[in-house]
C-alpha cells in the first residue's frame, strides 16, 4: 500500500491520521468518519468539528469533542444560526 494508508494494530487499512494504536481517533476512522449518515445531530456535530478545526490540527480539535457535544448539547441548526446571526459584529 502507499504512503496514504497505514495498517492498524488489528490489520485494517487506516488514513494515517487515525494512527496505527488502538485510540479514540483510529475508532472515530473506523466507526464515523467517511460513514454515510441522515442523522442530523451527527451532520451538525462533524460540521461544527470542521469549522473549528480551520487553522488547528485534527488531533486538537478532536481532543475536544466532547466539549463541543456539552457545548451545543439539544441545539439544532436552526438555533445555532440564530443565535449565531444574534450576536454584535
Amino acid at each position: 500500500m502507499g504512503n496514504d494508508v497505514i495498517i492498524g494494530y488489528d490489520g485494517k487499512p487506516r488514513c494515517p491520521w487515525a494512527g496505527a494504536t488502538d485510540t479514540a481517533l483510529g475508532r472515530y476512522h473506523d466507526e464515523v468518519w467517511g460513514k454515510r449518515t441522515y442523522d442530523e445531530s451527527a451532520m451538525f456535530e462533524a460540521l461544527t468539528l470542521g469549522v473549528f478545526e480551520v487553522g488547528l490540527s485534527w488531533s486538537i480539535v478532536f481532543g475536544k469533542r466532547d466539549a463541543f457535544r456539552r457545548a451545543f448539547y439539544g441545539r439544532t441548526r436552526r438555533s445555532s444560526v440564530t443565535v449565531a446571526r444574534s450576536r454584535p459584529p
